[in-house]
């Protein structure tokens, strides 16, 4: 779950700050992470490392400056203890200035503090920039604090990750549970768990993909998520536990918080409940992707969304290919004829919807309807016609997915 989501009752639909998010993502350092929240925010900002001394500090004119050495600042705060974990940001003065702190806990670690001046840099300027309804200062500046601290989030996360090479382990690990999962070893256990995965645990496998914007890496975010997570022609793969369905929600629906104006596509496979069936559980995830990738509607998605594609699935490729290859085989040179009697099935036999949806006249359609019946060798009236052929097309299209998977 994202950081903005523990902070204060009052923080929905306060978005990180576009600037800083990007930043993060792109690997930046704190200073330019920083700055770019002093702007958005209209105010000083601060960051302190887990001991509570002070490391950098930005103000709104865009400028920042990193601090080296110094006793810790929040060493006589109790606050700053109790702090850790609570998502409550907590009242401190820092350079002399009073403030409102909040500390950043990811993945079970901590990753210091962010603190954000109480009052904007110049009077009147961004006094509703938290979206404030009952003029209380402090709930503001907690609003600001809990969108801000998903950035600095990143990337300390980011930075935690490269030196405990935690996203190497991830990445590791979700390879040998999509490709060996019948061979799992202690060691591949030891790590699962040094990770937080309990494999003795129902799972499941994701697949997750969304537009990134230029200059955005899937590293970064995989290294923020604080999951396992490997990178596949620009698809993450992970595995989601407990209620599988809910925590895939709350992965995809904090992907979208934290990259703004991005849908995330995410796919679920089918719930294992030991290591050796990984493999098949990654294998449904990567082809409910593929097939759900097509439809520019799709967000959450799993086999049981995917209709009669859903329900083939678990048949073997030549099983589908010889149904296909008896149903379809009249065609299979007339890729117009197959495509429309696909849309009219799909549009339930409604030619003019048909029609309009192929951008075709209705009695061009009509004609390609009965050419198509003729080479079949079939009457559209039947239902079972009907039935038989919507199989077939479901099937062609799960082999078409296969076959780009690679999966054979």
């Amino acid at each position: 779950m994202s950081l903005a989501a523990h902070a204060t009752d009052d923080v929905h639909g306060l978005p990180p700050p576009a600037g800083a998010m990007a930043a993060a993502l792109a690997n930046a350092d704190i200073d330019t992470v920083l700055t770019e929240i002093a702007v958005a925010a209209r105010r000083r900002a601060w960051y302190l490392a887990p001991s509570g001394e002070l490391q950098a500090r930005a103000a709104p004119s865009g400028t920042a400056v990193s601090v080296a050495g110094g006793a810790p600042m929040l060493a006589a705060a109790a606050d700053s203890v109790s702090a850790i974990g609570s998502g409550r940001a907590f009242h401190h003065v820092i350079d002399g200035e009073p403030g409102r702190v909040l500390a950043l806990t990811q993945w079970g670690m901590h990753h210091g503090f962010l603190a954000l001046a109480l009052l904007p840099a110049v009077s009147g300027v961004g006094a509703t920039a938290g979206g404030d309804r009952d003029g209380d200062p402090v709930a503001q500046v907690d609003r600001l604090l809990a969108a801000c601290a998903v950035p600095v989030a990143v990337q300390r996360s980011c930075i935690a990750a490269a030196e405990s090479a935690i996203d190497d382990l991830g990445s590791w690990l979700i390879h040998e549970l999509q490709r060996n999962g019948t061979t799992l070893s202690a060691s591949t256990e030891a790590v699962a768990r040094r990770l937080g995965v309990d494999l003795a645990q129902p799972f499941a496998a994701a697949v997750l993909s969304a537009d990134l914007a230029r200059g955005h890496r899937w590293s970064a975010v995989a290294r923020w998520l604080g999951r396992p997570a490997a990178i596949i022609d620009d698809r993450l793969l992970t595995v989601v536990m407990g209620d599988p369905v809910a925590d895939l929600a709350d992965v995809a629906g904090d992907l979208e918080r934290a990259l703004g104006d991005v849908a995330v596509l995410a796919a679920l496979g089918p719930t294992v409940h030991e290591p050796s069936s990984a493999p098949r559980s990654f294998k449904h995830a990567e082809l409910v992707h593929e097939l759900a990738s097509h439809d520019p509607r799709a967000r959450r998605v799993s086999r049981h969304d995917l209709g009669m594609a859903g329900v083939l699935l678990d048949l073997p490729t030549w099983q589908l290919r010889a149904f296909v290859d008896r149903t379809l085989a009249p065609l299979s040179e007339r890729a117009d004829l197959l495509e429309t009697v696909r849309v009219w099935l799909a549009e339930r036999g409604n030619r003019a919807a048909a029609a309009a949806r192929m951008h075709l006249h209705r009695n061009s359609l009509t004609q390609r309807l009965h050419r198509a019946a003729s080479l079949l060798g079939v009457d559209f009236a039947e239902p079972d016609v009907w039935t038989d052929l919507w199989c077939a097309l479901e099937a062609d299209r799960v082999l078409r997915a296969r076959d780009r998977l690679g999966h054979g």
